[in-house]
């Protein structure tokens, strides 16, 4: 059987239609695919869309770097975007932020001021 990796960005609204999806997928799969136990019942784990998130996540941004840039930012005079930015985000705080959307942020966060 050959292998496929898809990387797949999404927003929030998007995930809950993903998980759905995901569920259903992940049980046909495994019905088709998992060997009984003695009992009879086959083990079935479900992929979510926060699984798939957190293994889509870019390693080499940090926490610290999305603070360090953010809190330039502020310094800055982009006190009133940075707080756009991680609303945009889904967060009133950088720690409430999934590490999935790091990379974005930065990028975004890198972007003030450059308009």
């Amino acid at each position: 059987m050959n292998n496929i990796d898809v990387n797949v960005k999404l927003d929030e609204a998007d995930k809950a239609t993903l998980d759905k999806i995901l569920e259903v997928v992940s049980c046909i799969y495994l019905a088709i695919t998992t060997q009984p136990s003695k009992d009879g019942d086959k083990d079935i784990q479900i992929t979510t869309a926060d699984t798939l998130l957190e293994k889509n996540t870019a390693p080499n941004v940090t926490f610290e770097q999305v603070r360090a840039v953010l809190a330039g930012k502020s310094r800055a005079g982009f006190t009133k975007q940075v707080r756009e930015l991680l609303l945009k985000h889904g967060a009133s705080k950088l720690s409430e932020i999934p590490k999935s959307r790091y990379e974005n942020l930065l990028i975004e966060a890198e972007g003030l001021g450059n308009e």
